[in-house]
C-alpha cells in the first residue's frame, strides 16, 4: 500500500495467475478506515471487489452488519499475477496529507458471505485468519529530526 494527496493504493501480486474477474467472490478487499474494530463489519468499513462493473469495481460502505452500499466505482487493473488500484482518500473518509493509518486484508473466493469464520476455511486471504496489515502513514519529517530517529 502507498499513498499521496488525493489516493490510496493497493497493489497485490500472487503465486499464480489470478483467476477471471469474472468468477464469484473475487479478490475482495477488505479495509478498516477508521482503525475502531467496533465499527463496521467485523471492523472493516469498506470493501473492494464485491461488485465489479466492467473495468471498474465498486467501493461499498457498510450499512450495518453484513449490508453494503455502493458509494463509488474505482478503476482497476489486472496483469497476470497482480492487481492494482486507486481509491481517492475522501472516499474513505482521509483528508490531506496528515497522518493516517488503516488495517486490510485481501479475501478470495470465501464460499460464505458475512460469515468472518470463513477466513480460516475458505479461499486464500492474505494475512492469515483474523490478521490484517496495517498501514501508517506519517507526515512528511524534517531530516535529522527526533522523529525520524525512532
Amino acid at each position: 500500500m502507498a499513498r499521496d494527496a488525493k489516493n490510496v493504493y493497493f497493489y497485490v501480486r500472487t503465486l499464480q495467475q489470478l483467476t477471471p474477474r469474472t468468477d464469484s467472490n473475487w479478490m475482495w478487499l477488505l479495509i478498516d478506515a477508521d482503525l475502531n474494530p467496533k465499527i463496521g463489519w467485523e471492523g472493516y468499513d469498506f470493501i473492494l471487489n464485491r461488485t465489479l462493473d466492467g473495468n471498474h469495481t465498486w467501493l461499498e460502505k457498510n450499512a450495518g452488519g453484513w449490508k453494503w452500499e455502493r458509494i463509488a466505482k474505482v478503476a482497476f487493473e489486472v496483469k497476470g499475477a497482480e492487481l492494482m488500484l486507486a481509491i481517492p482518500r475522501k472516499l474513505l473518509g482521509l483528508t490531506g496529507t496528515d497522518d493516517m493509518g488503516l488495517d486490510f486484508k485481501w479475501w478470495d473466493n470465501p464460499q460464505m458471505q458475512g460469515d468472518i469464520m470463513r477466513v480460516y476455511l475458505d479461499g486464500d486471504v492474505a494475512p492469515d485468519g483474523r490478521f490484517n496489515y496495517r498501514y501508517v502513514g506519517k507526515s512528511e519529517l524534517s531530516p535529522g529530526s527526533d522523529s525520524d530517529k525512532e
